[in-house]
């Protein structure tokens, strides 16, 4: 069956021919039968419409009369030798309409199927251009992989004698950063040795110096206690000389008034005597009254006399009170300044400490850059770097200290100058010496001896720190 070389996806195989025929008519007439995706079946479709428009136009043209196809003629040139009885050839031409259609569409189809064909074989050719390209790609695989094998034989060989020489190398390597270790441990144990002796000295230096201390603080404490006696004897004579000028004073005024009061009384009688006489003799009261007069001016000048005799003794006794005030601000001076030159010793020590530790840390850097060794100098130069920040942080807090102790001694001496010349502008106002006072400098005093202890015990503590 021919229409069995059409059947396609939308075809079933058990069709018949007419269902194929039907099939194909619902294609349209007007569709590209050139083009590769068209399938036969739609190919097959386009050819029976065209056919089916000619047959359409006949079929009009005979009934018009105006067909060009003698129907009649080509009925009796395909069907001679059929039966010539009218019904019969009635029939036989009905059947023949059909064939000339089914062959006019097969003819159709055998286009069809040579072109089909030729496009076929022209697949084909491209198949065999391509499994050869495909065959001489598939060669030049095979002999690059075959290249890139000896290469890779190559390479490994390479590979090998590299490693080898590198393993040789890294043995070299190992050896010698052994003998480096073994070098470098050597020269730690030395350095430790080193540390160990640097550890004794310190302690001996610290030894002698919390020694010094405590023989400072000793003296500190015995010339507080011959300031404590001398302010105690000064206090005393003061009382002494003030007991022996109040007396002096008294004694004084008990004598001006007695010979205020003989003078007074003698007066009285002379005045009694001018009384009677003036009683007596009125004559004589421009005499009484001169008199008068004269005696005021003696009295007068009695009591400057007086007054210049008291004045003379206060002056004398302020005087003396003056230079006793003199002589108890040198002492304080004097104790002033030997505390402050305690201080002065006790951190200049510090700081000679401080740069025997720099010292000490930069001898240790210059004998520790000579080494070769990576690693073990990158360890070495970090702890350097640890015990420098150390030793600055020592330093700054010693300077702290320092600067605390020089200002805290400036108020202070300031206040104690202070509250010296308000003392003695109080003692001129009240001629007295406020014991108040001078206790209060001597608690400061003593707070400086404190400060001085609590610093001695810190600044070793962190020298100790330091050496660890």
């Amino acid at each position: 069956d021919p229409f069995n070389l059409l059947i396609s996806d939308d075809v079933d195989e058990n069709d018949s021919a007419l269902d194929i025929y039907n099939t194909a008519l619902e294609v349209p007439s007007d569709l590209d039968t050139d083009s590769e995706d068209v399938s036969p079946s739609q190919r097959l479709g386009v050819s029976v419409a065209n056919m089916s428009d000619i047959s359409d136009a006949g079929g009009e043209g005979e009934r018009e009369g105006e067909s060009d196809i003698d129907s009649d003629a080509v009925l009796d040139s395909s069907f001679s030798g059929m039966p010539e009885t009218e019904g019969e050839r009635e029939r036989e031409r009905g059947k023949c309409a059909g064939c000339l259609e089914i062959e006019a569409l097969l003819k159709g189809v055998e286009r069809e199927r040579e072109r089909e064909t030729r496009r076929e074989a022209e697949r084909e050719a491209e198949r065999e251009a391509l499994v050869t390209r495909l065959r001489q790609l598939e060669e030049e695989r095979d002999m690059q992989r075959e290249a890139e094998a000896e290469r890779m034989a190559e390479n490994d060989r390479i590979l090998g004698e590299i490693m080898r020489v590198e393993r040789e190398r890294h043995a070299a390597r190992e050896r010698e950063f052994q003998a480096e270790v073994n070098r470098e441990r050597e020269r730690e144990r030395e350095f430790q040795a080193e540390v160990n002796r640097e550890r004794e000295e310190e302690r001996e230096r610290e030894t002698e110096f919390q020694a010094e201390v405590n023989r400072e603080r000793e003296e500190e404490r015995e010339r507080e206690r011959v300031f404590q006696a001398e302010v105690i004897r000064e206090r005393e004579e003061e009382r002494e000389r003030q007991r022996v000028f109040q007396a002096e004073m008294r004694a004084e005024l008990a004598q001006a008034r007695k010979e205020r009061e003989a003078e007074t009384e003698r007066e009285r009688e002379r005045e009694q005597e001018r009384v009677s006489e003036r009683l007596g003799q009125r004559e004589r009261c421009d005499g009484i009254e001169g008199g008068m007069v004269d005696l005021e001016a003696k009295v007068k000048a009695v009591i400057q006399s007086m007054a210049e005799t008291a004045n003379r003794s206060l002056n004398g006794a302020m005087d003396t009170f003056r230079q006793d005030i003199d002589h108890v601000n040198t002492g304080i001076a004097d104790y002033i300044d030997s505390q402050l030159e305690g201080v002065r010793l006790s951190l200049a020590r510090v700081s000679v400490s401080a740069e025997d530790n720099d010292r000490e840390v930069t001898a240790i850097r210059e004998s520790l850059s000579t080494s070769d060794v990576s690693e073990r100098l990158e360890a070495l130069e970090s702890e350097q770097r640890d015990m420098k920040s150390t030793i600055a942080a020592l330093t700054e807090t010693v300077n702290t200290l320092a600067n605390t102790v020089k200002e805290g001694e400036r108020d202070r001496q300031t206040q104690l100058e202070d509250r010296l010349v308000r003392l003695e502008e109080r003692e001129r106002e009240r001629g007295g010496r406020p014991e108040g006072d001078a206790q209060d400098m001597i608690s400061r005093l003593s707070a400086v001896e404190t400060n001085m202890i609590v610093l001695s015990p810190l600044v070793a503590e962190e020298k100790a720190r330091v050496v660890k």
